[in-house]
């Protein structure tokens, strides 16, 4: 029997697959081909275990996971944290580049890929002296691998794997979005994946009821956490391949789907997806936005679609865990806010000097508490600006209210500094997107030789044959309206589609540096 201390993920999973268990046979997790059991799983999952025990992966071993959403994702996750490896998650839309940086900085030894992205992989590994072909676990049918996936688990006994894991043990890598920048390195410990799933079963009432829809890739935070606390807790876990707008609307009436956690771009997609209305949605009970700020005709637009549904946002961060929730009594009533301290965590708003700022001025936000993470893996300089004390930091802006509400105001590297006033993007963006004709919008600074930067939107309409200028004159007017003259945009340009990441988040830093890129000096 494997030897747990403390509150572990792998730990407390155990009793929910146990032959004695009333949820033996109850489904733990569908997928676009197949689902399982937990009895099946946990048989399944023990098998890759100590099979990998025998490939020679040791306890704090680096594994990577280069895959699409599905079961066999979940299985590597659980089977890795019974032995105490550490898994790193990768991001399928990596070039060969990216994923030889990725692959080299973790220091991985074996891959987990699929027939998907086998061909990125050669070409990624081709100059990583460590790694070749035998340390490739393909997943599906081929032959330029040595170890087939099901291959390994038939040859296996199911066992719990002897092996001690320690809740301050590392779980996962998770490499940051890098909107603003190179992607880092998150360690995240048993200990704060299992305390960030007890808060959630606290402000989300996630139970073994519950059936969680993960539409979004698995190796971002949003459907990672929301998906295994699900697991946790004994519910269902639906997996998308990856994310299509009316898949999620099928999956959900076809699973009778109870929540789902996405970020502000899905569900603008799913809101503009024809024909939506013949979908029966009413299992819904809860519904997330998380990742980005929830534009207010998003929000209206959610709570038009999602009837049965209570709206919460959920601010957050790949380093740190949940940060702040708005509760659906106060989805409306609270114009821009990201909502009161999550479970078991304090908040504070400081200036540039360190010092505590006064409700109504703006601060960057700081967070304590049982499930901070805070640290970044082979960077000691980012994980020491990470932190001040026993508090971590967000990067992000805000201010709180008389009530104690926060208010994300935005990214601190997203804001433009024009005429040495600070602007923030995310309000003139909420005004910008407001208007009938635009589906989406990106606000950010561009170089400017008297202000330094100005502002400039860059625009997705809803329908190609509306007149540039006629709309570029419709915003303006708005924005003369609704924002003060230093906030309004100097200039607009309308483009087919944003850059964005695999999460569905907009990359803002690949639209600056296309202005920034030959300029010396940066604001």
């Amino acid at each position: 029997m494997a030897k747990y201390q403390g509150q572990l993920l792998m730990g407390n999973a155990p009793r929910f697959y146990s032959n004695k268990f009333h949820w033996k046979d109850k489904i733990a997790i569908i997928d676009e081909e197949s689902q399982i059991t937990w009895q099946q799983l946990n048989t399944r999952v023990n098998k890759l275990a100590n099979r990998l025990l025998r490939l020679g992966i040791k306890k704090d071993d680096k594994v990577a996971i280069l895959l699409y959403s599905r079961i066999e994702y979940v299985e590597i996750l659980y089977a890795l944290g019974k032995i105490g490896a550490v898994a790193v998650n990768l991001n399928y839309n990596y070039t060969p580049r990216e994923l030889e940086y990725t692959l080299n900085f973790s220091d991985v030894v074996k891959i987990f890929v699929s027939k998907d992205f086998i061909s990125n992989l050669m070409t990624a590994i081709k100059d990583i002296e460590r790694i070749n072909n035998q340390d490739i676990i393909l997943l599906d049918d081929g032959d330029r691998a040595i170890h087939q996936y099901e291959k390994l688990i038939t040859d296996s006994v199911s066992d719990e794997p002897d092996v001690e894991v320690l809740e301050s043990d590392p779980f996962y890598i998770a490499f940051t979005g890098g909107t603003t920048g190179p992607p880092k390195a998150a360690v995240i410990r048993h200990r704060n994946i299992f305390q960030s799933h007890f808060g959630m079963s606290v402000d989300y009432k996630i139970n073994d009821k519950d059936i969680y829809l993960s539409s979004g890739p698995f190796y971002h935070g949003l459907s990672f956490v929301f998906g295994l606390a699900t697991l946790q807790f004994g519910g269902t876990l639906v997996m998308l391949k990856k994310f299509d707008a009316e898949k999620v609307l099928q999956m959900i009436q076809k699973h009778k789907v109870t929540f789902s956690a996405m970020v502000p771009t899905m569900y603008n997609m799913i809101i503009n997806t024809p024909g939506k209305e013949k979908y029966n949605i009413s299992s819904i009970r809860l519904i997330i936005s998380a990742g980005s700020p929830l534009l207010s005709n998003t929000k209206n637009a959610i709570i038009e679609f999602f009837k049965n549904a209570e709206i919460c946002e959920q601010f957050s961060a790949t380093e740190g865990g949940p940060y702040t929730i708005l509760k659906h009594q106060d989805i409306m009533r609270k114009h821009r806010c990201c909502g009161e301290p999550a479970f078991g965590v304090e908040i504070k708003l400081l200036d540039d000097k360190g010092n505590e700022v006064p409700a109504g001025e703006i601060g960057e936000f700081y967070k304590k508490g049982n499930i901070t993470g805070g640290e970044y893996y082979k960077n000691s300089k980012a994980t020491a600006d990470l932190k001040k004390g026993d508090w971590v930091r967000s990067g992000d802006m805000g201010y709180k209210d008389e009530e104690g509400y926060f208010y994300v105001v935005d990214r601190k590297k997203d804001m433009i500094i024009s005429g040495g006033v600070n602007i923030f993007p995310s309000e003139i963006e909420d005004i910008i997107q407001n208007h009938s004709k635009v589906k989406e919008v990106a606000v950010i600074g561009v170089p400017d030789e008297h202000w330094g930067e100005s502002i400039k939107a860059i625009v997705v309409k809803k329908d190609e044959s509306v007149n540039d200028e006629e709309l570029e004159n419709e915003l303006l007017e708005l924005c003369k309206v609704s924002l003060i003259k230093y906030k309004k945009p100097r200039s607009f340009e309308f483009w087919d589609e944003l850059p964005k990441s695999g999460a569905g988040k907009i990359l803002k830093r690949k639209i600056r540096d296309m202005y920034w890129k030959d300029i010396e000096e940066r604001v």
